[in-house]
């Protein structure tokens, strides 16, 4: 029974030299060790609205709202901490590689579930056929940096950023929405979606 004794008996004394060792936390932030997978974060500036951390999260945590009634059509991701499982999924599957980051941060307590939310706001570019949702418009800029001078095989690429470049400007008579593939020949120079990208091409 002695050795048990004398072994507490030293730690004790161990502790009374080098000090307490309890963290201070909350007074203080502890730093995170390398690598802790903390709170995801959108950089508004580097985040291009395509979607990926969306519809790869395994939770479920962000959402992707298209709201076309808005002024100028909005993309809307919002990620939920109250949901998020920190598996950095959106973070690897990011197409920038730094549009949504996880950060060292773990200190998310709030006194609502509101206030556990994270969006940013992306303007996006409609069809000029039929109103259906292209891409959001930094997404189509992103692309048609990447891709350099091959952006010039996709119509909708190179006008779409171009126009936001102001180096061409829109047509004032755009017609009115149709049908999706209700295009003809004069339509392929226009911005539009996937389906009547195609009808376009099965016409020329």
């Amino acid at each position: 029974m002695k050795y048990p004794k004398l072994r507490e008996l030293l730690e004790a004394i161990t502790a009374l030299i080098r000090g307490p060792v309890t963290l201070k936390f909350p007074a203080a932030p502890s730093p995170a060790p390398e690598g802790f997978r903390g709170r995801p974060t959108y950089h508004n500036d580097d985040c291009v609205g395509c979607g990926a951390c969306a519809q790869s999260c395994p939770a479920r945590a962000i959402t992707m709202t298209d709201d076309l009634a808005a002024g100028a059509p909005t993309r809307t991701l919002c990620v939920r901490y109250d949901h998020c499982i920190f598996c950095q999924t959106c973070e690897r599957n990011c197409i920038t590689t730094t549009g949504i980051v996880l950060e060292t941060e773990y200190n998310m307590v709030a006194a609502t579930r509101a206030a556990q939310n994270m969006s940013v706001a992306k303007e996006l570019v409609v069809c000029e056929a039929c109103g259906r949702v292209v891409a959001a418009r930094e997404h189509l800029r992103w692309l048609y940096h990447k891709l350099g001078p091959l952006a010039y095989a996709n119509p909708t690429v190179a006008l779409a950023s171009l126009r936001a470049l102001r180096v061409i400007e829109p047509e004032a008579d755009q017609p009115p929405c149709r049908a999706p593939g209700d295009v003809s020949r004069g339509d392929r120079m226009r911005v539009l979606c996937p389906v009547c990208r195609a009808a376009v091409a099965v016409i020329i």
